[in-house]
């Protein structure tokens, strides 16, 4: 065994201690098995920066300005807009060429001013009678006890609320915390077509979550949350919530600010709007008219952002962005010129590419390569180095609960009992991977470690199966109910050879007991449509968690009927639903921490998912680029951190490039 291997696996037994023991909030410090608290090692597998004897590893290069990377993508997104789009893959892009308003710092993963430079939290005071229709039975600011009665401290910039308010709780209904949100933009922010950014394309990309027609069904729920918004000025906009919620901030800083000029009709600077306008002067766009708008927008493909790199290409195998000089941010605006971003759908070809030289970076090597000769040999040791970093990321099974066959909760757990998930560790991941048991971040007190994966035995399942009413009754080795034998497809990406593997042993351990299992390799955007259409037995996929994110999204019995929720499994449990909705209103990191646990235990024992694995992602690097540093949030790392040493062919010592 490679010293490589031995620390993966050392590395593992520490685990379960390592997240579970976690401090108090994942925004504060998580403990991982790669690194812990705040920062990883710069560099931590470069050949350059190996440990000395006494511990200590040579210092880093300076850095140049300059250069290229090229990433290699294991699926094409389908557009930018990451309002109607809730890939993992667009939102690993648009890390470089959008921003949002507050960014959760990599490392310590609290929430920083971003494009707003700064913001203001405070509180509504439901007077006796109701909120009703608007806000006139409200009184908002900072609230604080006062015996009695409540002490409000207004707004300061609502006209006419100057003067601070005692109102006696005899006349009040209830206090909301936290539902008052103001952010204070930056000057001089420019799109990457040199118009101003400003509080009219933050209000703007809040209110078509409003509008039915936009194809953002996934991501609706949590900004429909906010009951108004007002903009007070070009650089101030203000949120009201009505009622408070747990991820009010994040959800808001957070949230995919559109280009108000490109995508609003009703924008005096939108050229469309300008065109109707003009052929009739009373003309206004209606909800259909704006909704198709923003779907089919040609900027969802020619984005035009706010990040410090600009797409200046796209077509179909990559995508290529180039440094927008005029980015807000300099200091942090990154040091590569051009960032290139290849998809290749195969694996294996991928990764006889990176052999010939065509990637910087890839994420994807198999346990075999990366333990294997092929990483061995100067053909792969003369440019690159490997590594391995943990994400948040696992892959599962989604069952269509509305199935006949997958609708008893007998037997879906039956189907997790029939998968030898610790020898298929063994076997395919060389015992580097981790089963995951619920749906939140590994990284956060709302994983509940104490849940333990069903067990891998026959007997127990063919018990639950015939329990269910599923047994052979014509003898022909295949059970059966009402006439109908137990038969599911299970639908996977082409060419993706963990979930091809997988299925095919699955297969077999499933036909010893008499089910019947095919499956299906479909391209990737074939897949999502048939995911949407719940034209499914089973799906494979993998969801990328963020730290926390609000578990409606996926497991609120409110979406499982709408086409673009994220619920397609058709979960409902009622239980389940009430967990969410005490999850949303806790404002208590810890209590909202054990909620969460509840749910992932109430989720694992009703199956919907059959839970896979969180492998560690093994990547290969070019030995030129240095600054790799892994973190906790998807992508796991910071492409503008990258960059090549001083002195390196083709860099420079300053951001400036020569002729502007």
């Amino acid at each position: 065994m490679t010293m490589d291997a031995r620390k993966l696996l050392d590395l593992l037994a520490v685990l379960a201690i390592s997240v579970a023991c976690a401090p108090d909030s994942a925004a504060k410090s998580v403990e991982d098995p790669g690194f812990g608290p705040g920062r990883a090692e710069v560099d931590e597998f470069h050949p350059d920066r190996k440990k000395r004897p006494d511990g200590t590893r040579p210092p880093l290069p300076e850095p140049a300005f300059g250069g290229r990377a090229i990433v290699h993508l294991e699926a094409l997104p389908k557009t930018l807009c990451y309002t109607i789009d809730n890939s993992a893959i667009t939102r690993r892009i648009l890390y470089e060429l959008n921003e949002t308003l507050l960014l959760q710092d990599w490392e310590m993963h609290d929430l920083r001013p971003n494009l707003a430079g700064r913001y203001e939290v405070e509180d509504t005071l439901v007077l006796a009678g109701g909120r009703g229709a608007g806000d006139a039975n409200c009184a908002f600011g900072t609230i604080e006890d006062d015996g009695d009665a409540w002490r409000v401290k207004p707004l300061s910039t609502r006209p006419g609320d100057a003067a601070v308010r005692r109102i006696a709780k005899k006349d009040a209904l209830r206090v909301e915390r936290g539902t008052v949100l103001t952010f204070h933009l930056r000057d001089g922010v420019k799109w990457h077509d040199g118009h101003l950014f400003d509080a009219r394309d933050v209000l703007f990309s809040w209110i078509v979550y409003g509008n039915p027609a936009v194809q953002c069904g996934e991501k609706r729920h949590q900004f429909q949350k906010v009951v108004r918004a007002e903009m007070l000025d070009e650089r101030t906009v203000r949120f009201f919530y009505g009622e408070q919620y747990s991820l009010a901030l994040p959800s808001l800083g957070d949230m995919f600010i559109l280009p108000s000029h490109l995508y609003d009709l009703a924008d005096p600077d939108n050229a469309q709007g300008q065109a109707k306008r003009a052929a009739d002067p009373a003309w206004t766009p209606t909800a259909q008219e704006q909704g198709e708008y923003v779907n089919t927008n040609p900027h969802n493909r020619e984005w035009v952002g706010l990040g410090p790199y600009q797409l200046v290409k796209w077509d179909a195998e990559s995508l290529e962005a180039r440094r927008f000089d005029d980015y807000f941010d300099p200091e942090h605006g990154g040091y590569l010129d051009i960032i290139r971003w290849r998809y290749i759908q195969k694996d294996a070809i991928a990764f006889q590419a990176l052999l010939a030289g065509e990637f910087d970076f890839y994420s994807r090597l198999s346990a075999d390569e990366y333990f294997g000769e092929a990483t061995e040999k100067p053909l792969f040791t003369d440019r690159y180095y490997k590594g391995y970093f943990y994400s948040t990321a696992y892959w599962y099974i989604g069952w269509n609960m509305k199935r006949p066959q997958l609708a008893d909760v007998r037997v879906r757990q039956a189907l997790a009992m029939l998968f030898d998930f610790d020898e298929y560790k063994r076997s395919f991941y060389k015992g580097v991977a981790v089963q995951v048991t619920g749906p939140s971040s590994m990284y956060s007190k709302g994983y509940n470690h104490d849940v333990q994966p069903f067990p891998y035995d026959p007997a127990a399942a063919e018990a639950l199966l015939a329990e269910a009413g599923w047994y052979d009754r014509d003898g022909d080795g295949v059970l059966d109910k009402d006439g109908v034998p137990l038969a599911i497809q299970l639908l996977l990406q082409a060419s993706n050879p963990v979930t091809q593997k997988f299925g095919v042993r699955y297969q077999e351990n499933l036909a010893r007991v008499g089910i019947k299992f095919s499956m299906m390799e479909l391209e990737w955007a074939t897949l999502l449509d048939r995911r949407y259409t719940r034209d499914f037995d089973a799906i494979a996929l993998a969801w990328v968690p963020m730290l926390e994110s609000d578990p409606g999204q996926v497991w609120s019995s409110s979406h499982q009927s709408q086409r673009e929720s994220s619920n397609y499994v058709g979960f409902v449990d009622e239980a389940s639903d009430r967990l969410i909705e005490r999850i949303q209103r806790e404002l208590d990191g810890e209590k909202r921490a054990a909620l969460l646990r509840e749910l992932h235990a109430r989720i694992y024992e009703l199956q919907p998912y059959l839970f896979a694995y969180n492998p560690p992602r093994k990547f290969a690097l070019s030995k030129a680029i240095h600054g790799f540093q892994a973190v906790h949030i998807d992508p796991n790392y910071v492409i503008r951190r990258w960059y090549y040493p001083a002195g390196t062919p083709g860099t420079r010592a300053t951001r400036a490039r020569q002729g502007g």
